[in-house]
């Protein structure tokens, strides 16, 4: 018994230096966004765009919605819009982020995950915005979910979200870009 665990520790340990000594380091990541500039990983890592923390406001949609929604006909698109502290809102259903940091309760919803309240926001480089939010179906603050949120500026209308609790999910992490659907026009 003993010398089959052993075996199956040798196997596992040199099953996992196989599959890490088999991948092959990947060069640049390559995006091709809407307006068809190139965003390469080193863009994605260090931005030279200075956000606000008023940039977070806006409905925002993922890469793969975002390029859907442009490529439909103008009368099907099917947007709902709702009022919001910074204008009115287009948003997809359980698709968009939509966020609001100037109203009295400042939140994130993120769609079918629901809303987060946010509690704090922290500029944490130039391009850079965290933000400490809990998710408000639980009623006792011991039970509710508790998430950091950072968001990577490219540039006002694109960003990158990074946050551990979805990184499994296909839309979030460097790389996964986000662009602003409707939000609060930029002043110069």
């Amino acid at each position: 018994m003993f010398m089959q665990k052993i075996n199956l520790i040798l196997f596992v340990l040199l099953f996992a230096f196989f599959i890490l000594t088999s991948c092959e380091k990947k060069g640049n990541i390559t995006l091709i966004i809407p307006n068809q500039e190139i965003i390469t990983e080193e863009i994605l890592i260090e931005s030279d765009y200075y956000a606000n923390i008023t940039d977070l406001n806006g409905t925002w949609h993922p890469d793969c919605v975002y390029n859907t929604s442009l490529n439909m006909e103008e009368n099907a698109k099917l947007f709902n819009v709702q009022s919001f502290s910074w204008g009115e809102g287009k948003f997809i259903m359980h698709t968009s982020n939509i966020i609001d940091i100037t109203t009295d309760d400042p939140f994130i919803n993120t769609g079918s995950d629901g809303g987060f309240y946010i509690t704090n926001i922290t500029q944490i480089k130039p391009n850079s915005i965290k933000v400490n939010a809990y998710q408000g179906r639980a009623r006792e603050p011991e039970d509710r979910l508790y998430l950091d949120f950072v968001f990577h500026f490219i540039d006002y209308n694109t960003l990158w979200i990074e946050v551990d609790y979805f990184e499994g999910d296909m839309i979030y992490g460097k790389g996964n870009l986000w662009h602003r659907l409707s939000g609060p026009e930029k002043l110069e």
